[in-house]
C-alpha cells in the first residue's frame, strides 16, 4: 500500500483527521506517519507532548500497513 492508497482508506472509514497526521504537523495526542528521506515513522505524540510506541520502516509498503492497521484498532473499527 502507498500513502496515497492509505489515505484514501482511512478517508472511507471516516476517522477523523483530529486522530492522526500524515506527513503535516507534529500535534499533541494523535497519531504521526511521517516520511523522513528514505524511511517512515509511526509514532503516538501524547497530550505531554511525548513520543511513544516508536517505529521506523525502510519499506512504505510495511509503514503505511502498520498506521493504518494501528487507526484501526484506536478507533475500534
Amino acid at each position: 500500500m502507498s500513502t496515497e492508497e492509505m489515505k484514501t482508506r482511512i478517508e472511507e472509514l471516516n476517522i477523523p483527521s483530529r486522530y492522526y497526521s500524515i506527513n503535516g504537523n507534529i500535534a499533541s495526542d494523535r497519531y504521526i506517519f511521517r516520511q523522513i528521506y528514505t524511511y517512515w515513522e509511526c509514532f503516538y505524540i501524547d497530550e505531554r507532548g511525548n513520543q511513544n510506541d516508536y517505529h521506523r520502516f525502510g519499506d512504505e509498503n510495511d509503514a503505511c500497513e502498520y498506521f493504518f492497521r494501528i487507526l484501526k484498532e484506536e478507533m475500534n473499527i
